[in-house]
């Protein structure tokens, strides 16, 4: 791995890894105006958070995160994080996880979260998109989806005070239920959101992240598409402003510092 910066910020960085097929590559570049694009991609996502982060519960999955970075303030200054990013996950499995343990068993679907705590629950796909402005970051149009399952998730997570505020709808039997989603006029009616499905349960997170109080609307499942709206736990969340333009300009040369090290 080789990294550069200015004192204070990174501003660029390589790395590539073949250790046990997990393949992780990641790069940070910097343009002129001082705008930042960081790309990091395994084949192995479980792999990779059991390595760098304390979540055990994801088994496989082809992990793509891509993000932009506002232009950086003038040489020795600091100014609060800003950036937009999009997070990717294809064909992984959740096994053993608390927090959604909770949530199916506060929806009733004994049968999940037995899966769950079995040989876990497979997805097909998640997509999350995310902006970070300070210590509050925001999440919209998140979903995950399989065959026995799929899930919708929006909201803020307020990174200084530790709170969470979040909102979403659990579609149980996704591959049956979303099928209807893909007719014309009629899907788009009876689904309301992409990921929905025709009949799903909406649910809401809030509270600090050591006491997550976790709530859930049955009613809402007898509520389809459009309807559904009426019972969700939370607004939609506020989307932050854009990011300042980006100026067309070349990538700034790579330009390692001495002490970085070697290639893993």
């Amino acid at each position: 791995m080789a990294y550069a910066d200015d004192g204070v910020h990174m501003t660029a960085f390589n790395m590539s890894t073949t250790a046990d097929n997990s393949g992780i590559r990641g790069e940070l570049t910097t343009t002129a105006d001082g705008s930042r694009t960081l790309r990091l991609h395994t084949d192995d996502a479980g792999k990779m958070l059991r390595g760098f982060t304390d979540f055990h519960s994801m088994l496989g999955g082809e992990f793509n995160l891509s993000a932009e970075f506002a232009p950086m303030p003038p040489p020795g200054q600091r100014a609060e994080a800003a950036y937009d990013g999009e997070l990717k996950i294809d064909h992984f499995k959740v096994t053993n996880q608390p927090f959604i343990a909770r949530l199916l068993a506060a929806g009733s679907f004994a049968g999940l979260g037995d899966l769950l705590q079995g040989e876990g629950v497979s997805f097909s796909h998640l997509e999350q998109h995310f902006q970070g402005r300070g210590d509050m970051l925001t999440l919209t149009e998140g979903t995950a989806s399989g065959p026995s399952i799929g899930l919708t998730l929006q909201g803020q997570v307020n990174r200084g005070a530790d709170a969470v505020d979040l909102n979403g709808t659990v579609v149980p039997l996704y591959g049956l239920n979303g099928m209807l989603s893909d007719f014309p006029v009629l899907g788009e009616l009876l689904t309301s959101r992409k990921g929905e499905g025709i009949f799903g349960m909406t649910y809401g997170i809030s509270g600090h992240v050591d006491e997550l109080k976790v709530a859930v609307n049955p009613i809402s499942t007898l509520a389809p598409g459009i309807l559904r709206r009426i019972f969700e736990m939370g607004p939609a969340p506020q989307v932050a402003a854009p990011l300042p333009l980006r100026k067309p300009a070349a990538t700034n040369a790579f330009q390692p510092q001495p002490q970085s090290g070697g290639t893993n």
